[in-house]
């Protein structure tokens, strides 16, 4: 599960951010709660925002840590693509950027970070706490004057730690060299950042649905019966799997333009999705382009959504409301409320400008936060609670009406 989120320097994230998924002390829907050994958390979170005020960035920033963490072992160029520093400041376009992250694994609590810029890892951080106090596994810290890195280990960090200090590069996440080779205190907190499901604005594609069936992480049945619930009239679908071949291109394609795709797409298989509508006791089929956007749209989500639940995990979604009606954001929030259907305690954070949830009968003061942007255009983020509104307060009319800012500030000609 995760506990909270620091972010500093990322984007349009110039001052250190917090997003905190601890649960206040409200006694409202008690059913969002998921209990931990340390405390109680979150089961959904919302983040509100006019356009442009950083949102995404949020996302981002938890995606572009899990992201290095996987890939930096074997990338590196990873760095120099994804770190990008606040740009409207001479001085923090020179400065690294800084992610810290806490979450639980396995009834223990950590705390993870780095801070790297495009060009190397100036230091990167893990701790446990089995118990209240922390436990130190390891710290990295770069030595300009040695021109080297820095170790320190704890006396719980197991495995072969000096052979994974000697292949780790200033491109490299220590996390992820030694995730990668499977070393036995990283690989839990490696697991972790792996399911970690971040999913952008642009949306999660048809095909992680399709491999989660073709994996056996999901079947068809609970598909349908998600979008059956969900009031979308499918009873029943088929994926046809063909091999790419290159007599499928276009001949009148410009031959490197060829090459590209038949180099990328060697062992790659094409998908064609339809699915059976049943009117009347008759059956029609339909292929999947030619299906509402918001049917396709569930239907990605499925696969990230249900797999999530099955298994637990944190999902993050942006912009979830996106072509959906807004009681399919009701929908899909309360599927991780529910103790039957989320026993693995599985999270949900998204962003949305859905604002017809933002009411006490149906959600937490503590699950709503906020984005805006203040007048040097950095992001700040915050929580509904700072307002200390009241119970009786309809939340969504003070919203729209400026009450807690983070909404567009139109003017006239």
């Amino acid at each position: 599960m995760l506990v909270n989120l620091k972010v500093k320097n990322f984007r349009s994230i110039k001052t250190e951010i917090e997003l905190d998924l601890n649960a206040s002390s409200d006694k409202e829907h008690r059913n969002f709660l998921l209990d931990s050994p340390y405390c109680q958390l979150l089961a959904a979170t919302a983040i509100y925002g006019s356009n442009a005020t950083g949102k995404s960035n949020v996302v981002r920033a938890i995606g572009t840590a899990a992201t290095l963490i996987r890939i930096s072992f074997r990338d590196s160029t990873a760095l120099s693509k994804l770190i990008i520093p606040f740009a409207f400041d001479s001085k923090t376009t020179q400065q690294p950027s800084e992610f810290d992250i806490s979450f639980i694994v396995d009834n223990i609590r950590y705390q993870y970070g780095f801070s790297a810029d495009k060009k190397q890892i100036y230091s990167e951080w893990l701790y446990s706490f089995p118990t209240a106090k922390a436990q130190t596994l390891f710290i990295r810290d770069w030595s300009s004057k040695e021109k080297t890195y820095l170790y320190k280990f704890g006396r719980q960090y197991k495995g072969d730690k000096h052979k994974l200090v000697g292949i780790t590069t200033p491109t490299t996440l220590f996390l992820s060299t030694a995730g990668s080779l499977q070393q036995e205190t990283a690989k839990p907190i490696y697991g972790w950042f792996a399911k970690l499901a971040v999913i952008g604005v642009e949306g999660v594609p048809e095909f992680h649905t399709i491999n989660a069936i073709e994996n056996n992480a999901i079947n068809k049945e609970e598909v349908v019966k998600f979008l059956l619930n969900a009031d979308f009239n499918i009873s029943d679908f088929t994926i046809n799997k063909t091999e790419f071949q290159s007599s499928q291109l276009p001949e009148n394609m410009p031959d490197p333009l060829k090459k590209l795709i038949e180099d990328n797409s060697k062992n790659h298989y094409r998908y064609d999705i339809y699915s059976d509508h049943l009117i009347n006791n008759v059956k029609y089929s339909l292929s999947y382009n030619d299906e509402s956007s918001g049917t396709r749209r569930m239907f990605s989500y499925a696969g990230v959504l249900l797999q999530a639940l099955k298994e637990g995990g944190v999902v993050v979604l942006d912009e979830l409301n996106n072509f959906l009606h807004p009681i399919l954001v009701r929908y899909i929030m309360s599927l991780f409320e529910s103790a039957e259907k989320n026993p693995l305690k599985a999270q949900l954070l998204f962003t949305t400008h859905e604002t017809s949830i933002l009411t006490t009968d149906f959600i937490r003061r503590d699950q709503i936060w906020f984005c805006d942007k203040n007048q040097q255009s950095e992001t700040e983020l915050y929580s509904l609670q700072e307002f200390s509104p009241r119970k009786t307060d309809n939340i969504e009319r003070s919203y729209l009406a400026g009450r807690f800012d983070a909404i567009p500030l139109v003017k006239g000609d």
